[in-house]
């Protein structure tokens, strides 16, 4: 098992992403290939309740090219599992067929509440008591825990980047009336939060968050070195939502060198960041770039 080499995929609503890694002969995983794509499987999804052919489409051909990659990586094992949409979704059945299909392996759609603990799991990496945050494009999950995996508190609330946008902007910019909207449908949510931070480490994981730490940086190409571990302020968040809220999807594409598929729901995303931290009185968090597909691999790795 010692030398084992997996693919943890997380198949998620608006990106899917996928880790290879081994272990070494003491704790430690190295990862072998890193890989994102955004497929945007969850578009319609909140609205009409179903996975349309245009993502299924879109979602195959990624599967495939991973695929090819855990071929070329001698992967001995995939673990891949679906999230939001895939919750969601009345045609999740016959979706995961084509999937699997394409994958040449099984595709497990994980409960939020175990989305919470692989995402827990794959983001920190020390000891002491912490928070993620994990904001999805079909839902956020707020994790408490410590020793890296045991969990005290957790919750799966189903707001997304891409859900909110969906529901919400008509075109963007949006208007007061429809920032007015989110703010409501976020602050709905964080009433079901059953604990509050005291002096946790919070941590923000996924795309939302490696995206405004990238723009935050001033980085011309994604660099996930550089944007693990970053920390942003809410100062930092607040700016950056001020300025999406003057540019196009377009301007901000320009202006921010994020991609077109990510730039139309990162308002949104950011928003939830915002209102989630202002919930915990948080100044500022720090951005891990790793998250669920690590945990689903560590979760193999680490399992008695």
């Amino acid at each position: 098992m010692e030398n084992k080499i997996i693919a943890g995929i997380d198949i998620g609503t608006n990106t899917i992403l996928m880790l290879i890694a081994k272990k070494d002969d003491g704790k430690n995983i190295i990862t072998l290939k890193d890989v994102h794509s955004i497929a945007r499987l969850g578009e319609g999804v909140d609205a009409e309740k179903r996975i349309q052919p245009l993502a299924v489409e879109r979602a195959v051909e990624i599967l495939k090219s991973y695929r090819a990659i855990c071929d070329d990586y001698n992967v001995e094992l995939i673990k891949a599992v679906g999230t939001s949409a895939l919750r969601d979704a009345s045609n999740t059945a016959e979706v995961c067929k084509i999937l699997n299909e394409a994958l040449g392996s099984g595709i497990k759609v994980i409960s939020g509440d175990e989305e919470a603990l692989l995402s827990f799991l794959g983001t920190v990496e020390d000891d002491a008591q912490s928070i993620v945050i994990d904001i999805g494009g079909g839902s956020t999950e707020i994790i408490r825990g410590i020793n890296r995996n045991l969990i005290l508190g957790r919750i799966s609330m189903n707001i997304g980047a891409v859900r909110l946008t969906e529901r919400f902007i008509n075109s963007h910019p949006p208007t007061r009336v429809e920032l007015d909207k989110i703010l409501s449908a976020i602050n709905q949510e964080l009433k079901n939060l059953k604990f509050n931070s005291t002096s946790e480490k919070l941590y923000a994981v996924a795309g939302t968050a490696t995206t405004l730490a990238a723009a935050v940086l001033g980085l011309e190409e994604y660099d996930s070195q550089k944007v693990n571990g970053c920390i942003i302020t809410t100062n930092d968040i607040q700016d950056l939502i001020d300025n999406f809220l003057t540019l196009s999807v377009e301007g901000i594409v320009n202006t921010y060198n994020i991609h077109p598929k990510r730039a139309d729901v990162i308002t949104a995303g950011a928003i939830i960041l915002q209102e989630v931290l202002n919930h915990f009185g948080s100044n500022d968090c720090t951005v891990s770039a790793n998250g669920l597909r690590y945990g689903i691999v560590k979760s193999f790795f680490y399992k008695k």
